[in-house]
């Protein structure tokens, strides 16, 4: 499923790593759907990705199955991998404010993400839009910094580390859907934001980057075309209170 940011993470790292022709990509439809007997006998809580390996093991979860891709082909994936302890913190780090406070949601509840494109009240869309422009300003801070040796990647100078492989196919669900739909001014503007916008800069001038970004961005153009921003509310209540979203 080409939308899917956290599909997208992984398959970041199969591109830049040459491992397209270790893992073969199939829609969970080929089992039924994500809800079906067969994928859930496999990962219980009927998500995506999941990684089956040549054992049978089943490996749920975009990072964990990242940390397996890195510990099976470590050659292959070494140059992703910050080369010092204080860059692999940092790596960890931005993944991890990106996994639970971006991404990550109560039972039964949304994530901050969710605000661009699932259906909810007018209060909390402006809650969680106001959250993730002030996760935004956050990862901003800690690029100023300077510990990533003056970037562009996120972790460090030289290439692009595990937590660019987890930030970006999000960051292209904002950059696609926040001017669009919520009115924001660009996320990314080297005025407003210099630092991430030098790094989405880098990340659109490497290849596999940008073929991740035609992958998740023609997909969301598929939800657009469908009209999903009208079957949520979000146009409705984008037109009763336009500057209520805005950033």
């Amino acid at each position: 499923i080409p939308v899917s940011n956290n599909g997208a993470r992984v398959r970041l790292l199969l591109y830049k790593a040459g491992l397209e022709g270790e893992v073969e990509i199939q829609s969970p439809a080929a089992l039924g759907g994500l809800k079906s007997e067969e994928y859930l006998q496999l990962h219980p809580q009927g998500k995506m990705p999941l990684l089956v390996t040549e054992t049978g093991l089943a490996v749920p979860e975009s990072e964990v199955i990242v940390s397996y891709l890195l510990d099976k082909y470590p050659e292959e994936t070494a140059p992703f991998v910050a080369p010092t302890v204080d860059a692999r913190t940092r790596a960890a780090l931005l993944t991890r404010l990106h996994d639970v406070y971006m991404c990550g949601a109560p039972p039964g509840g949304n994530t901050v993400m969710g605000g661009l494109y699932k259906p909810m009240g007018e209060d909390e869309r402006e809650a969680k839009l106001a959250s993730m422009n002030a996760q935004l300003d956050d990862i901003e801070a800690l690029l100023a910094d300077g510990a990533n040796g003056g970037g562009p990647w996120l972790a460090t100078s030289a290439a692009p580390s595990t937590a660019d492989f987890a930030l970006f196919p999000s960051m292209v669900f904002v950059r696609f859907m926040a001017p669009r739909f919520f009115g924001w001014e660009d996320p990314f503007a080297v005025e407003r934001r210099p630092y991430l916008a030098r790094w989405w800069d880098a990340c659109m001038a490497d290849a596999d980057f940008a073929r991740v970004h035609g992958e998740v961005a023609g997909a969301l153009e598929g939800w657009a075309d469908g009209g999903r921003w009208d079957k949520i509310g979000a146009n409705e209540q984008v037109a009763a209170a336009p500057d209520r979203y805005k950033h």
